[in-house]
Formats: C-alpha cells, structure tokens, sequence
C-alpha cells in the first residue's frame, strides 16, 4: 500500500508490535469472518491484542464477553461493538457466533482534508475506544445492518466487495463520526505504561517461539521486571509469565487444527520444554488433551 507523508495513519500501516493481519485481498486491507464458539470444548480466555485496524462485530448468537483498554463488556446476541485501533483488547470465556469485519483506517483517508477532519479525531478520542452497537438505537442498528451486508457479499463471493468495504466504511465512520460525545474530548498522551505494554505484547509474540525470561520482556518495555509485572497485572489483569503461556497455546491450536505436525513437533515450535509439559498445560487450559482438541476440531469439519 502506498503512503502519504507526514499523516499518522499512513505512516503506521504495520508495526512490529501489533497483529499482523492478513487481509483478503492484496491492494483493499480488509478482513471479515465468521467464527462459531459452540464446539463443546473448554473455552477460555483470549490473548491480549492489538492492532491498526478498527474491529466491527456482529454477535450472531450467545454472549460475547470482552475486554477493552482494561473495561470489561458484556455484548448478547443482536446486538455488537466497535473496536477502535490501537485498543488492547480480549475476548472472555463464552460461546457465541459472530462475524467480525477488521478495517484498516487507510481506506478512509481519501485526502489529507478527509484524514485530519474526520478519521484522526474518531481515531484519537479515547470516548470511541469501544463502542456497544445496540440493536435498539437506530444508527446503530445501521451499522449492524452493514455489517451483515458485508459478510453476506463476502459469503457470496462477489467480486464488487471491496466496493462493498469502502463505501460501507465511509457510511459507518460519518455514523460514528456523528455520534461523538458532544463534549470536545482532545486525545490525551498515551500512558508510558500502555506504551510499554503494547512493546511488551509484542516481543511476545514475536518470540514465544524461543525460551523468554521476564528480564527480557521487561527490557522490551524498558522497564523494570517488577514494574513489568505490576503492568501486567494492572492493565490486562494477568502476569507476563501467564501471557506468554496463553500465546503459546493460542498458537498451538491454531497448529493442531491447520498442520499435520505431530504434538512434539507443535510443542517446540511453540517453545514448550517437552511434550508432556505442553500437554499437561494444554489439558489445564482447554479441558483436554492436544489429540483430543485435534480429533474434536476434525469431528466438526
């Protein structure tokens, strides 16, 4: 994607510390799917996250619980949220089916004028850091609806979706845009220790391949092992040691539902010590053995 200079969002498109999402298609960054949690398994907690691109929700049955810049939601089915960019946030243990559209906000910035009148003060007002779509107020309801639109033209297959994407994002960000707070909010300077943790977050999942002591996810913030884990616990409420082990079993699912690699294999490459040590932790988190998660996930296809 080609860059304006001199614009935030134009020159934060990636960042090594954010998820790295990957977009259908090549040239229009978007993502939508639609993920089902009714699978009878052990669901827990989700992986602290965050990244460029805005989240658009849509609860299609169950409750979605869900945490944002360390505020907890409880979101039941019709209803949705928005997810603004930059947000750390995480899903909670429930079952549900929802779709969820991610955008990056460079789809927007049609010119200068349009990015510094209209996108950027959405973006920075940290009133907008989520937003609960209620199927009950009309203009949010619009969004819900287009959210629908969307995966509906993404299920279909249709060639215009990227259309589909832009100008339904235009029509969603004047709704948003036009729903602020009356109250001017100016964006206040992100905390230092938001900063660190977002450097943090991403160390760890850059690494968590490999054997990490909390001296060096600490030094990823530049802060202290102790300030670290006050961080930690403060903002998303677990400790480092217990964020690098959820990476590494969010990562081993994923391997165990789209490889065939054996459970050896899947617990060094997620940098467990051994099999028997990836198992008995995969076994506390989820319920059930890693053969059994594998056999579970091919039973549903």
């Amino acid at each position: 994607m080609k860059k304006r200079t001199g614009t935030y969002i134009t020159d934060n498109v990636l960042t090594k510390e954010s998820e790295q999402i990957h977009y259908q298609h090549e040239e229009v960054p978007y993502y939508v799917t639609f993920q089902s949690r009714y699978s009878g398994h052990h669901v827990v907690q989700g992986v602290p996250h965050w990244h460029q691109d805005v989240e658009l929700t849509y609860i299609v049955r169950g409750t979605s619980e869900l945490e944002v810049a360390g505020e907890s939601h409880t979101i039941h089915a019709g209803d949705g949220y928005f997810v603004n960019a930059r947000q750390i946030h995480t899903g909670r243990s429930s079952e549900r089916d929802f779709i969820c559209v991610r955008i990056h906000p460079i789809l927007l910035c049609a010119n200068e004028y349009i990015e510094k009148t209209f996108v950027l003060p959405v973006i920075n007002d940290p009133s907008m850091a989520f937003v609960h779509l209620s199927n009950n107020i009309p203009w949010q309801k619009e969004i819900l609806d287009m959210i629908l639109h969307i995966y509906e033209e993404d299920r279909a297959g249709k060639d215009t979706l990227p259309l589909t994407i832009q100008s339904s994002i235009f029509a969603i960000w004047k709704l948003l845009y036009e729903h602020r707070s009356a109250d001017e909010v100016r964006k206040a300077p992100e905390s230092h220790h938001m900063t660190s943790l977002k450097r943090m977050i991403g160390y760890v999942q850059e690494n968590y391949q490999n054997r990490i002591t909390l001296k060096q996810i600490a030094d990823a913030g530049n802060v202290s092992a102790s300030t670290c884990n006050n961080i930690f616990n403060t903002l998303i409420h677990q400790s480092p040691v217990r964020f690098l082990l959820s990476c590494r079993l969010n990562y081993s699912t994923k391997m165990l539902k789209e490889t065939d690699m054996t459970v050896t294999e899947i617990a060094g490459q997620c940098g467990f010590s051994s099999a028997s040590y990836f198992t008995e932790m995969f076994h506390r988190e989820y319920g059930m053995t890693p053969v059994d998660f594998r056999k579970a996930e091919q039973e549903e296809l």
